[in-house]
């Protein structure tokens, strides 16, 4: 069993969209950034939606494009313990303070969960969606049918 401690979010004063995950996995941990397993799809779904689909490479392209796009990235979890990365495994946690992050980040308007296991930690009072996963142990859907899922997702009502 490890300690797992989350990442500070990414967040700009003109996030309007907040995507949420669990907790960072072991490969996230070891680099300091966030879905940095090659086989979390998130960033390439990133850059298909907000990139032409041109790969972003570096983690500072990847954060630009998101501040670019308006969204801001944390974890439902500011601590756990965990054997592994599977969000299964997840014991003794830690709720980060997700309506305090709100209040002090009025121009976000929408919550976006990187699939249904961070919602089981926080249930919003705003405008919200659960996008299909982009873990790698959810392999069940086609890239094409998750990358629609992430646009359905993202999409602001009365924008």
């Amino acid at each position: 069993m490890k300690d797992v401690t989350g990442f500070e979010p990414v967040v700009d004063s003109e996030s309007e969209v907040l995507v949420l995950g669990t907790a960072p996995g072991e490969v996230s941990l070891l680099t300091g950034e966030y879905y940095a397993n090659r086989g979390n799809i998130f960033w390439e779904v990133i850059s298909h939606i907000f990139n032409g689909g041109v790969p972003l490479e570096s983690y500072a392209e990847k954060v630009a494009c998101l501040h670019r796009n308006h969204i801001a990235l944390c974890d439902t979890l500011k601590q756990c313990g965990r054997k592994g990365s599977s969000d299964s495994n997840i014991v003794d946690e830690v709720h980060n303070d997700i309506d305090q992050f709100l209040a002090d980040h009025p121009t976000i308007k929408k919550i976006v969960f990187n699939g249904k296991a961070p919602s089981r930690y926080y249930k919003p009072s705003i405008d919200y969606a659960i996008a299909l996963s982009t873990s790698p142990a959810n392999r069940k859907y086609p890239f094409a049918v998750r990358v629609q899922s992430w646009v359905d997702s993202l999409r602001i009502e009365n924008k």
